[in-house]
């Protein structure tokens, strides 16, 4: 399943002046266990993941992964940049996005895919209905994030949407994989108090 939703972002690369000699560069900016590194160095793609978690950088680390802190992610200085840039379920976490938002465009190129993640405000209304709270964490999540918010946030740091690629996916559930939001062209808006948003990296 990592394997199809990572070589679908690939497909979304522009390929215009596209160096075939140059592997494909992935960040996964809050990469948890790596499956999604993990996933791509097997398809051959230069995949770098940054955590919090020092058990999961541990384990990462123990699999070969390249897998850095925040600290060590600041003061890094890659030799190239990287054309696919991930953050899942890492948005509601942040408390300024603005720095969020410069530490990943930092290291793209123009035409990098960005993929993230994160919970609309929708998700606060059907758990208060439902009466019991699982996604919605007043401590953990800050940033419950709308849609126009979204693409507005994104544009003030050289990001654009592609081609309306808002796919809608549940929170729970069998089918909560990132392989099927990567049929990508689902109809636009978030639904079920999640969000998946595609940006392409303008600057």
């Amino acid at each position: 399943e990592h394997a199809r939703w990572v070589l679908a972002l690939v497909d979304m690369l522009p390929r215009d002046d596209w160096d075939q000699d140059r592997a494909v560069r992935l960040l996964d900016f809050g990469s948890g266990f790596g499956y999604c590194i993990e996933t791509a160095t097997a398809l051959g793609i230069e995949a770098v993941g940054v955590d919090l978690d020092d058990a999961r950088i541990t384990l990462s680390r123990a699999k070969g992964l390249n897998v850095l802190t925040p600290p060590e992610y600041d003061d890094s200085s890659f030799d190239e940049p990287f054309d696919i840039i991930i953050s899942q379920a890492v948005i509601e976490h942040v408390d300024n996005l603005h720095d969020y938002l410069e530490s990943l465009t930092r290291w793209a190129r123009k035409g990098s895919i960005f993929f993230l993640s994160g919970i609309t405000p929708r998700r606060i209304k059907m758990e208060r209905k439902r009466g019991w709270w699982s996604k919605v964490m007043p401590i953990e999540h800050i940033n419950y994030t709308n849609h126009k918010t979204l693409d507005r946030l994104m544009g003030q740091h050289g990001l654009k949407r592609i081609k309306n690629v808002v796919d809608v996916r549940p929170i729970n559930g069998p089918r909560d994989t990132l392989a099927w939001p990567l049929k990508r062209y689902f109809p636009p808006g978030f639904g079920r108090g999640g969000f998946t948003a595609f940006y392409r990296y303008t600057s």
